[in-house]
């Protein structure tokens, strides 16, 4: 078998936390709104993990992303997620436009957070860059 050369990326790290999942999850045994809750919040973050996800419809309409170029702001296939129990970790393998692309991911994260809200969920997020 041959061996793989093993490179560090640069990349934009981000991690949600679904704060009060546990609670949630003892409720559910008494309440089945809430195992319809969990059923929800698990298959959206499930299908946050398939990097075509991750698009431009948020960012295109953006006055700064028209200016630089919308290309530049393109994350699909850049883009590692994995969802467990209660989080999901995304990264970002970064280019030349580290700006633009953590640009999309802030306003993709937006979209995941609203999705919580709207559910009176609480999360938690943080992001970084790790190189």
């Amino acid at each position: 078998m041959k061996e793989q050369e093993v490179k560090y990326e640069e990349r934009l790290v981000a991690f949600i936390d679904i704060l009060g999942f546990k609670e949630i999850v003892k409720q559910s045994e008494k309440e089945p709104s809430k195992v319809e809750l969990l059923y929800s919040v698990l298959n959206y973050l499930k299908n946050w993990e398939i990097s075509k996800s991750w698009d431009l419809k948020l960012v295109e309409i953006e006055e700064d992303a028209q200016k630089r170029g919308v290309e530049n702001f393109d994350i699909r296939g850049k883009t590692n997620s994995t969802s467990f129990s209660d989080s999901i970790v995304v990264s970002v393998k970064v280019d030349n436009n580290v700006n633009e692309m953590a640009s999309t991911l802030i306003v993709n994260l937006d979209n995941i957070l609203n999705f919580f809200v709207n559910r009176n969920t609480n999360v938690n997020a943080s992001h970084s860059t790790l190189k």
